[in-house]
């Protein structure tokens, strides 16, 4: 049936009731053929319903004619269509197919009906967005710019669960703190001690490999922590070892001046199994302190029962006390 023969079976009364409804409608033929249009589907492709009547879909738009081929497919082989969204001309769509069939089964018309979309689509991009910013800022540290402490405690819980899930291998942990930072301050004033801070950061980013990188977190004043998912105790405290011989340099050679004062302390964890995260923390943090307590400018770590001097392979001299 041509596109002529079943216009002229398409009533007065269908044609108000179509042109009435408060959507882009249009009735199509299968080849896409458009039989009827109202106004708000012909403004759709900046054009008048007249300029539409008779003429096929792809005159307007081959993407849009294209859609509907692949549809009218499926209406052919028996199925159904779900409502979807569909952009075209920059506007967003809701559309929803209606297949026609004639007496034997064969598709006789499509009725396709459009809601405009575009200001709704248009909020939620920006509501997303929006998201996306406040989630950006809420896991950012505003001074580095390194993650933050609420990551960290999320990251840290993460890959502790995935050692028993076998994701990783191993998970060593290193805590860093920046040694006489409080006499930086009183020394040069908060000014510098940001700036050394954020300096600090991009020197510890800059040193680590790719994969490290995105696991340094800002997590306290000048308290730094780094992750290392399938690092072991030994690879740790080499990393650990870049880390404070690259801040001793740093203090060579900021802003024009020396700080012999700059410095870190590191205390290094490892575990093959699962732990709470607060016990594992807490083994970092002791040898951390062994390290602020003994030589500073200096990597400790913890075997879980005491802690060394990575270089001096010297038990910490607070002893068994320390842990």
């Amino acid at each position: 049936m041509n596109a002529h023969s079943i216009q002229n079976n398409l009533n007065i009364d269908t044609h108000e009731v179509l042109n009435s409804l408060p959507l882009a409608t249009a009735l199509l033929s299968p080849t896409g053929d458009i039989l009827f249009a109202n106004q708000f589907f012909a403004s759709g492709f900046n054009v008048s319903v007249e300029q539409m009547y008779l003429q096929n879909l792809a005159q307007f738009s081959e993407e849009c004619f294209q859609m509907f081929s692949q549809n009218v497919l499926h209406f052919r082989q028996g199925l159904s269509v779900e409502p979807f969204e569909y952009q075209i001309f920059g506007r967003y769509y809701w559309v929803m197919l209606k297949p026609n069939y004639s007496v034997n089964g064969e598709v006789q018309s499509i009725l396709l009906c459009s809601s405009d979309i575009s200001n709704l689509m248009h909020k939620q991009i920006q509501f997303e967005a929006s998201h996306l910013e406040l989630r950006h800022i809420s896991e950012k540290d505003h001074l580095t710019g390194l993650a933050n402490r609420r990551t960290f405690d999320l990251k840290l819980k993460h890959y502790l669960h995935a050692l028993t899930q076998h994701a990783i291998s191993e998970l060593t942990l290193l805590l860093i703190d920046v040694d006489n930072f409080k006499h930086i301050n009183d020394l040069y004033g908060l000014s510098l001690g940001d700036n050394v801070l954020k300096a600090l950061a991009r020197t510890l980013f800059n040193v680590s490999p790719i994969e490290v990188s995105q696991y340094i977190y800002r997590i306290g004043g000048e308290e730094f922590a780094i992750l290392l998912p399938n690092f072991s105790l030994q690879q740790g405290c080499k990393q650990a070892e870049v880390y404070r011989s690259a801040v001793e340099i740093l203090g060579q050679h900021f802003q024009g001046q020396i700080l012999h004062e700059l410095s870190i302390s590191v205390g290094v964890v490892s575990t093959r199994e699962f732990m709470f995260a607060q016990s594992f923390y807490e083994l970092a943090n002791q040898a951390l302190y062994c390290a602020k307590k003994g030589l500073k400018n200096s990597v400790y770590y913890s075997n879980h029962t005491e802690c060394y001097s990575y270089l001096k392979q010297r038990r910490c001299q607070e002893g068994e006390s320390c842990l």
